[in-house]
């Protein structure tokens, strides 16, 4: 590992980032889903805040963790295994597809 990079854990809420950035953005939502070897590299890479303090501090992720719904977005499953996550399935639990990412999340946090 590189000198001065920050080791750090991922743990993605698939559904909800995927649902918010659609509200805005559909292109958007579909690069966030298929494309996440792109926004780990900037993540990796420290963000491009632009901030001094953090200037040439890059990040190693070691665990990768994405929580998705399998029966609504399982399509999208192979595009993050293939970037080194590991991914929970979390189906619907009710008729409205609340599901229980957000206990399985903090039990893994």
């Amino acid at each position: 590992m590189e000198e001065g990079h920050k080791k750090v854990a991922l743990f993605v809420d698939f559904d909800n980032i995927f649902l918010g950035l659609r509200e805005t953005s559909r292109e958007a939502a579909e690069a966030f889903a298929t494309k996440p070897q792109t926004w780990l590299r900037w993540i990796e890479q420290g963000m491009g805040n632009g901030s001094d303090a953090d200037a040439g501090t890059g990040r190693r992720i070691l665990i990768r963790r994405c929580y998705l719904n399998p029966d609504t977005f399982g399509k999208y499953r192979g595009y993050f295994t293939r970037s080194g996550f590991a991914v929970v399935d979390c189906p619907s639990l009710t008729s409205r597809g609340k599901n229980s990412s957000d206990i399985v999340m903090v039990m893994d946090i």
